[in-house]
């Protein structure tokens, strides 16, 4: 069996052959495209950009350092950057901007359905996109046919990491808090114990002078041998109550510290370095791109589809 010829020469004789074929597919090729151009809504890609501020500058050991010195990068390192990718790509992020910025009324979603709601999720994640920089900068994108809800639904998304990302931080503060809160009021009740007894006690015994709990020498109305046993006493619930006043006051300076930073705008961990504003291009090739693109497959898919069916044709005729 022998292989039909099927050179250079056939191929241009071929194509000039079943030109208007040729003509007439790319033409209903741009005619599709033009169309589809038309037809089709305009889709737009708002942008932003922030990076991540070192969360260790909002912790209470660097804020109220008084002795060592520790040099901390202002930025923050590869894996706090994780952690707030993380947390920008999670559920918790991605429902609270659907509900306050009301996307499911936007896009025509019933949030009473289960397929709606699974529907709109899968939307979000297709039109969002987060992607680091070799810079340490974090670049967010969002594609919506309205441009101004896609610069809103960015701005609020990293509205709600940094609130998000933040009361973490400001929860495990929170814990210490509370446990220092409880401390203090317990020790408040026992300051308040004491000083019902050692008052009493002075009134008892007479002891109205400032009895030094250091065991120092007294005098005055403090002595005579009556009054032996009273100042034993007083001089005990004397210096157990100083203790617990001094340690008070220092539980009292852990709070003031735990509970620094904690309000809202005090320390922010994400800086904005470009917001997201509506954007003004629509995404895609546009119609001159598109007539040039659809011009050239038309072309290009219409000639093999001649060269392949010429090629065969020979093919079979030789066969025979």
């Amino acid at each position: 069996m022998t292989t039909p010829r099927f050179d250079l020469v056939d191929i241009t004789q071929t194509i000039r052959q079943r030109r208007k074929f040729i003509l007439i597919v790319t033409f209903l090729t741009v005619l599709v495209g033009v169309l589809f151009t038309f037809v089709r809504k305009n889709k737009y890609k708002a942008e932003a950009e922030f990076f991540l501020s070192n969360p260790l500058y909002a912790d209470r050991n660097y804020l109220f350092r008084s002795h060592d010195m520790h040099f901390v990068d202002f930025f923050a390192g590869d894996d706090d950057i994780d952690k707030i990718i993380v947390t920008a790509e999670s559920d918790l992020v991605r429902d609270k901007v659907i509900q306050n910025l009301n996307l499911a009324a936007a896009y025509n979603i019933n949030m009473n359905d289960a397929g709606d709601r699974g529907k709109l999720k899968g939307m979000y994640e297709k039109r969002f996109k987060i992607k680091r920089s070799e810079y340490r900068h974090l670049m967010l994108q969002y594609t919506d046919t309205d441009p101004k809800r896609a610069a809103d639904i960015l701005n609020e998304h990293i509205r709600v990491t940094e609130e998000t990302y933040r009361q973490y931080y400001n929860t495990i503060k929170g814990y210490a808090y509370n446990s220092i809160q409880d401390k203090i009021n317990e020790m408040d009740s026992s300051i308040s114990a004491l000083t019902d007894t050692l008052g009493g006690l002075r009134d008892k015994y007479h002891i109205y002078d400032i009895v030094s709990p250091t065991r120092a020498t007294v005098g005055g109305s403090v002595g005579g041998a009556s009054n032996g046993f009273g100042v034993e006493q007083v001089q005990n619930i004397s210096s157990i109550k100083d203790q617990l006043v001094i340690d008070r006051a220092k539980y009292v300076s852990l709070l003031n510290e735990f509970s620094t930073g904690t309000k809202d705008g005090e320390i922010k961990f994400i800086q904005v370095t470009n917001a997201a504003t509506p954007p003004t291009d629509p995404e895609g090739l546009g119609l001159i791109l598109t007539v040039i693109g659809c011009a050239l497959l038309g072309f290009f898919f219409a000639t093999l589809y001649i060269l392949l069916m010429t090629y065969y044709r020979i093919l079979i005729s030789v066969q025979r």
